[in-house]
């Protein structure tokens, strides 16, 4: 019978990270499309089961959304297009990027 070394940090087959390890996963990166795509279409294909009217305007209500987001992003005023991108990028869970850097002028807006 052995032992654990509670002050061993080394993962093996079959154990978790601790909550404070901040390392990438590799597949969280690889899966989180595929988790995206599962909550949005079995979101309605589970609401499809208890009402079938519901769950279609359920989907016309994501399709609208989603439509509207990016039509912003790519046809809005600079403004409304930069405030999507970043919806879109927190949707994702994603980073945002370095901000630029000022050289002391004043900023257009």
């Amino acid at each position: 019978m052995s032992t654990v070394d509670p002050s061993d940090t080394s993962l093996e087959h079959g154990q978790t990270a601790d909550a404070g390890d901040t390392r990438p996963s590799v597949l969280s990166k690889s899966v989180r499309p595929l988790a995206i795509l599962s909550g949005a279409v079995a979101t309605p294909a589970g609401v499809a089961l208890a009402d079938p009217v519901m769950a279609q305007a359920l989907a016309a209500a994501e399709g609208g959304l989603l439509t509207v987001i990016l039509t912003a992003a790519l046809f809005g005023s600079a403004r409304v297009s930069e405030r999507a991108f970043r919806l879109l990028r927190w949707m994702a869970n994603r980073p945002e990027p370095e901000a630029p850097k000022n050289d002391g002028g004043s900023v257009a807006e």
